[in-house]
């Protein structure tokens, strides 16, 4: 029994095996398990560490997508709000100058004075000046509302006939009290019948007696080429020449 041991001994040292008793090799085996289990647990601790690491670059990727988002609203926004501003500066502008426009019109327009008209006419009446401002003419009449000397000469033509039919010869008594009458008549037909609103309408008329020679005035005044005019009519009779001019003078 000893010389087995010894030869069994011999055979594995010579083929070059550890014999390890069985006592001992199962404290060895539970080491080798305890490392893979560490093992196994580290690699499991690895990997859900680079889980938490992608997770938390792919939220940090969404927020930066949602920052960017936001920028391009707010870029968007502000892009459609700068063209608006320059627009409601040009209405606000716009507004602005009818606005004064439509105060310069009321102004002379107005029935009742104001101070400042009260006081130019206490010192008109005390002797003093009136001043009133000129016309700029910017903006002009519509066509509706232009002065045509054409269609009023119409008018003052019918207006003088009618009024003189029944009068032959002149009369230098009532010649006056005719020219103040004839000119209330004419001067009233063309508002009736002319929508002139912007006109400051002033109607002359003369009566002159003709006799032996013609005679034949004619006059005319106006401050702009453009928009002011007047009109003129000339009416011989036998014993009557009459001639009436109406004067269209334009304010804004």
């Amino acid at each position: 029994m000893y010389y087995y041991i010894i030869g069994f001994v011999s055979k594995g040292r010579r083929e070059g095996r550890e014999l390890r008793c069985p006592y001992t090799a199962a404290p060895e085996k539970q080491q080798q398990q305890q490392q893979q289990q560490q093992q196994q647990q580290h690699h499991h601790h690895h990997h859900h560490h680079q889980h938490q690491q992608q997770e938390h670059q792919h939220q940090h990727q969404q927020q930066q997508q949602h920052q960017q988002q936001q920028q391009q609203q707010q870029q968007q926004q502000q892009q459609q709000q700068k063209p608006q501003q320059p627009q409601q500066q040009q209405q606000q502008r716009c507004l602005v100058k009818v606005f004064v426009l439509c105060m310069r019109c009321t102004c002379m327009q107005m029935t009742a004075p104001s101070a400042a008209a009260a006081a130019a006419a206490a010192a008109a009446a005390a002797g003093g000046n009136l001043l009133l401002p000129e016309p700029s003419y910017r903006l002009g009449p519509s066509e509706e509302e232009k002065f045509y000397p054409s269609k009023v000469e119409e008018i003052l033509h019918a207006v003088c006939s009618n009024y003189l039919e029944d009068k032959k010869e002149y009369d230098a008594a009532a010649a006056a009290g005719w020219a103040e009458e004839l000119a209330a008549a004419a001067l009233a037909a063309v508002q009736q019948t002319q929508q002139l609103p912007r006109y400051k309408l002033l109607v002359q008329v003369s009566l002159l007696q003709q006799k032996g020679q013609g005679i034949c005035c004619c006059s005319k005044a106006f401050c702009h080429s453009q928009q002011d005019s007047w009109a003129a009519c000339t009416l011989q009779q036998k014993d009557i020449l009459c001639a009436a001019v109406l004067f269209g003078f334009y304010r804004e």
